[in-house]
């Protein structure tokens, strides 16, 4: 953002290089330049991509991404409804993400509407804290999701319930001592999401957990399907990050559970279909908060008692092939964990 770019800018020169099928994958050259340069294009009438003149220059540096990307209220049917793309459960967040919903709630939203269009995952505990802000008529005795191990460890099997605190971590990982109270909302009957198939795990958690106490109603695409987790394993002798062996500087992150919610229902191997379908093309992408941006609008108009009409691709001016999406190179991508040394169902 601070070179300027912003969500649906293309570009098709890279490094002076003109992007082809056959080349594309050269834009991973950026991990190892300290400079990148990107000559930018829109879409002709046609549907042909067509340079501008426009450029950037992007420098190398070390930048800590903030999950709770973009949040915002709307009116739509004479109701207040929050808005918020989250894409990643960091449980190093969780202060941001509690102060978001500290926004909703002073400003009495009655309806949400969460993006989790490129949420892989991540945190189980951060699910549970997320579905603890959502549905605040559930009380901390009531289940959000269940772990279940294979039978050499059932003595592990727990169940995540909703919370009034949550624990917060700093941004190395490390657990501060500290709770902060949980920003729950007291208006929702149900819940919008939006998806597509980077929703993924973690994301997959919340409309799978929130089910049985809430209409969950998903705009998009069907979503990736996993409901298993892991935690990590290191070279130590409980396995644990504490006495690792130093000269051993990776760890591995073996599937070991699976996730069921309070009806024991696990049964989205295939992901969530959508509720109203709307597929992301490229030549109508809009900013995140635009009210005619398509996944956001099909919601909205749902709230209003507009019939969603999703757009046809007939009618955009450029149809796109899936090649490759820059998640997959993100750690962690469409995983879902046990935080390192946390107790796990507390």
């Amino acid at each position: 953002s601070d070179a300027g770019l912003k969500r649906a800018d293309i570009f098709n020169v890279f490094d002076g290089v003109t992007l082809n099928l056959d080349n594309y994958r050269i834009v991973n050259n950026y991990y190892s330049k300290n400079s990148i340069s990107m000559k930018f294009a829109t879409i002709s009438t046609g549907g042909s991509i067509v340079s501008n003149g426009e450029e950037a220059s992007l420098t190398l540096r070390k930048v800590t991404e903030n999950p709770v990307h973009y949040s915002s209220t709307f009116s739509a049917g004479g109701k207040k409804v929050g808005y918020l793309v989250y894409n990643g459960f960091k449980y190093t967040f969780h202060d941001e993400l509690n102060a978001i919903f500290g926004d909703f709630k002073s400003a009495g939203i009655q309806e949400l509407v969460l993006d989790l269009r490129y949420n892989g995952g991540g945190s189980v505990l951060t699910s549970a804290y997320l579905a603890s802000m959502i549905h605040a008529g559930a009380s901390t005795s009531d289940v959000f999701g269940k772990l279940i191990y294979n039978s050499k460890n059932s003595g592990d099997n727990g169940a995540y319930p909703f919370y009034n605190e949550a624990r917060i971590y700093d941004k190395e990982g490390e657990y501060t001592g500290s709770k902060a109270s949980i920003n729950r909302l007291s208006s929702l009957s149900r819940i919008y999401v939006i998806t597509t198939d980077d929703t993924a795990s973690a994301s997959e958690m919340i409309i799978n957990g929130l089910s049985p106490y809430m209409t969950v109603i998903k705009v998009g695409t069907t979503t990736y399907g996993k409901n298993v987790g892991s935690f990590t394993v290191y070279d130590s002798p409980d396995f644990g990050a504490t006495g690792a062996n130093p000269n051993h500087k990776n760890a591995m992150q073996p599937i070991t559970f699976k996730i069921f919610n309070k009806l024991d229902q696990s049964d989205y191997t295939k992901g969530f279909k959508p509720d109203y379908e709307q597929k992301e093309y490229i030549s109508d992408m809009k900013p995140f908060g635009d009210i005619n941006e398509p996944l956001l609008k099909i919601a909205l108009d749902h709230i209003a008692g507009i019939i969603p009409k999703p757009q046809d691709v007939k009618n955009l001016k450029l149809q796109t092939e899936h090649i490759f999406s820059s998640f997959e190179k993100k750690p962690f991508s469409k995983e879902m964990y046990i935080i390192p040394s946390e107790l796990s169902h507390e």
